[in-house]
Parts: structure tokens; sequence; C-alpha cells
């Protein structure tokens, strides 16, 4: 018999009418199909059981000849073995980086905790309280009083050099004060101004108004001004003194004595002041007793001041 192709016998089968059904022949075919899938399962059941049976008479067979399973051979073991290589490499992969990562921050944070000790003890030392020299000292109740600290610092001429020193900007102002000499006042002070310029007016400031405490006197006190020789880089000792006037003429017949000495000395952007006073004396120049006895508070001072300079201390 000669092929045909698939297509040839579609086209055969398209002109090929359909004969109708017979009766019954519907539930014959659902019958045969029944049968034929109960039979599939049943050889298929067979089969299995068969082969259960073979493979186990063969094991049997086997097992037999090599006798007990103690005398086979130890069977290796790869599955452990090839599992702990797998582990132990990703457990050292993800271990490695993260100790890469925190050994970083720890190298930064080492480096911004020991910068800054080196600069903390000059600052503080910068910062310490400033001491005078009869800070805290207590007078004998009769005509040294007790050393205090105030607010005022009494200039020449009566000039107050506290409020003065805050109309030039010095933004750091301490002073005590006590008795002195035959009950007289003596004084202390530190000024710390904004700028070392500032400092430097604020010393030409005492300089002028000592010269100018005649006129502001009404011509009864006359100002003097001396530079005061030390290891400062400026400093300056001034007093006044009272003339004694004819009240019917006027006129200045000499002097009855002179006033408080004030002592000024400057470094940097720092002014430290001393003053003392004592009994009026006939002189026409700054009192060399008074200078001795307000001296010792400046020479106190000054090595102090370095923290206003730019050298620093």
């Amino acid at each position: 018999m000669s092929p045909i192709s698939e297509d040839e016998l579609r086209a055969r089968l398209r002109s090929v009418e359909p004969s109708p059904a017979r009766p019954g022949y519907a539930e014959h075919v659902v019958h045969q199909g029944r049968f034929r899938r109960r039979r599939q399962r049943w050889v298929t059941g067979i089969s299995a059981a068969a082969a259960v049976a073979v493979i186990g008479a063969g094991a049997f067979v086997v097992s037999d000849r090599l006798g007990r399973d103690d005398a086979l051979p130890a069977q290796p073991t790869p599955i452990p073995t090839a599992t702990t290589p797998d582990v132990t490499p990703t457990v050292t992969s993800t271990t490695s980086p993260t100790e890469s990562v925190t050994g970083t921050p720890s190298a930064t944070t080492r480096p911004s905790v020991s910068t800054p000790p080196s600069a903390l003890p000059s600052e503080k030392a910068s910062h310490s309280p400033i001491i005078f020299l009869h800070q805290g000292v207590k007078g004998d109740g009769e005509v040294d009083a007790d050393w205090l600290p105030t607010t005022q610092f009494n200039g020449p001429c009566d000039t107050d050099a506290w409020a003065l020193a805050g109309r030039y900007g010095a933004d750091d102002r301490r002073a005590i004060r006590g008795g002195g000499i035959d009950g007289g006042p003596r004084q202390e002070a530190v000024f710390a101004f904004p700028d070392t310029g500032s400092a430097v007016a604020f010393m030409g400031e005492l300089r002028q108004v000592t010269r100018a405490c005649e006129s502001t006197s009404q011509g009864r006190l006359g100002g003097l001004v001396e530079n005061l020789p030390g290891p400062w880089g400026e400093g300056l000792a001034s007093t006044y003194f009272v003339y004694a006037q004819d009240e019917s003429t006027g006129i200045r017949d000499g002097s009855t004595g002179g006033g408080p000495v004030i002592l000024a000395v400057r470094a940097g952007r720092g002014i430290a002041l001393s003053g003392s006073a004592g009994p009026f004396r006939e002189t026409h120049e700054v009192d060399p007793d008074l200078i001795r006895s307000a001296r010792p508070g400046v020479e106190h001072l000054y090595p102090q001041l370095c923290r206003y300079t730019e050298a620093g201390c």
C-alpha cells in the first residue's frame, strides 16, 4: 500500500459524509474506554510489584554474598565534607567586609579624640582666674580695711577709670580695694580690651585726663604724668597735686601736697593698674614713696597679662 500524505488524507476525509450513529454506540464507546483504563491500572500495578520483587531478590543475593554490614567498606561521606567548605567561605566572606568597615570608623575616631587635648591645657591656663597681690588680705580693723572686690577704680583727678575702660569696650574688668597708709585708699585692677588698639587708646586717655586735671578743677588741681620703667612695653605713673591759692587775689602761691598715685602698665590688649594714697606732701613730682608702695601690685599682675598678648602665656 502506497503511503499518503497528511494533507491529502485530510482532504479525503472532508468529502466523506459521517454515517449516522447506531443506537447504543455512545454507551459502547464509554464502556470500552473504562475497560481500557482499568486494564492499564492492572498492568501498571503488576509491573511495579514485579520490579520490587526483582530488586528485593537481587539485594538479598548481594547481601548474602557480602556477609554482615560491618564487613562492608566504610562509605565515604562527601556530603558533610562538601557542606563544611561551603559554610566556611560564606562566614569568612561576610566577616571580612564587616571587620574592614568597623575598622574605618575606629581609625577616624581616634584622631578626633586625641587632637583636642593638646590645645586644652593652654586654653585652660589662659582663662585661669586673675590673682591680685592683696586678694583676700584682711585689714587690721583700725586703719587698714579688708581688700574686697569693687566695681570702681579712682583714676587721676578723681576720674573713675573703671567707667572709662568701659567706654573703650573693656569686656573684662576686675578690681579690689582696701585701706592704705593713714587710711588712704589702695586699689588694684585688670582691664581687658577687645584689641590692642583699644588698650593703647585707653592709656592715652589716662595721660590726657591727668594733664587736663587743672582745667577740669577750676585751676585748683594740677596733674602730672611720668613714664614708669619696667619689663612692660608701656607704663605710666600719674598723680595730681593741690595748689594753694589766695582767695583775694586768685594767685597760686605754691603747692600744698600731692595726691594719690596711679600706676598703669600694658601688655597686648590687657592693662594692670595699682593705686596708692598717702599724706599730702609739698612736691611737684609723682611721689616716689607712693610709687614704691603701688609698684608691687602691677609687678604681680603683669606676668598674668600674657593671656592678652598674641604670643600667649
